[in-house]
């Protein structure tokens, strides 16, 4: 009976090698949970469908210099820009006129004896012309819009809304001063060559 009491003795450390063995792959099996799975559901070439998905770490696309500058000159000429009216100009320029033209008018009465008498019609038709320019709008001088086409396409925002212009349909300052030198000269005024400096 003592030989096999020995046999046993030697054999314990090893079954309780096997046992802990046994016994933290059990553990593990249990702290994993065995239904996970990934959350999306997903096919090549459809459309994602999920929340934005970021991954943790960056990763470069590399082009060469050729590709990178056809991208752009492809953005430069694809790329309609957007301006936004000024709403508040055309009130204020108005005021502006109304002042300039009272205190001009105070200092030059004898020189403009008809706008003197008529100084109604001619604050109405100063009036009139900032409507025209001001409600359309002016575009303040862009060198870069000058050199493209006159079919190009810009995107004009008035309050919560987008409108396409050409280019040949917007006002440019220099336009603007020149549609006002060419046509003041045919107003229905007898002096008209009072309002230019004030337009202007």
């Amino acid at each position: 009976m003592r030989p096999y009491f020995d046999k046993l003795a030697h054999r314990i450390p090893n079954v309780a090698r096997y046992i802990a063995g046994l016994m933290v792959l059990l553990s593990l099996a249990f702290l994993f949970p065995s239904n996970a799975k990934f959350k999306y559901r997903f096919n090549a070439g459809q459309m994602w469908l999920y929340d934005d998905l970021y991954a943790n770490f960056d990763f470069p696309i590399k082009k060469s210099e050729a590709e990178l500058n056809e991208e752009r000159n492809t953005i430069e000429r694809e790329f309609s820009p957007f301006f936004e009216l000024n709403e508040e100009a055309l009130p204020e320029r108005k005021k502006l006129f109304a002042k300039n033209f009272d205190e001009t008018l105070k200092r030059n009465r004898i020189s403009f004896p008809d706008v003197s008498r008529r100084a109604e019609d001619y604050i109405l038709f100063g009036y009139n012309v900032l409507d025209k320019f001001l409600g359309k709008g002016i575009l303040q001088s862009d060198t870069t819009l000058l050199k493209r086409d006159k079919d190009f396409v810009i995107n004009i925002l008035r309050g919560n809304t987008a409108e396409k212009q050409t280019i040949e349909n917007i006002l440019t300052q220099d336009r603007a001063k020149q549609w006002l030198t060419d046509s003041l000269p045919y107003a229905r005024l007898s002096e008209p060559e009072f309002l230019l400096p004030l337009l202007d």
